[in-house]
């Protein structure tokens, strides 16, 4: 779930940022690159490897893309 989020973070722009600090509650996200605010339930996450496709399919998250290459069989 966390990659997820690092995925929707990186996907953001600042006029996402400010939409979201104004629309709802936000979390802080603190990662080697920057520090950005994530929607606390956000509609739609982008998935980068498969094992948080599986969990993000259990909690019933929107998934908006997943890799194209390195797909299992």
């Amino acid at each position: 779930m966390l990659a997820a989020l690092f995925a929707l973070a990186a996907c953001s722009n600042n006029e996402n940022e400010s939409q979201a600090t104004s629309s709802g509650e936000t979390v802080t996200i603190a990662h080697v690159l920057d520090t950005v605010q994530v929607p606390v339930n956000p509609e739609r996450v982008v998935a980068l490897d498969f094992g948080a496709v599986e969990n993000l399919e259990l909690v019933d998250a929107n998934i908006a893309g997943i890799p194209k290459t390195g797909l299992p069989s």
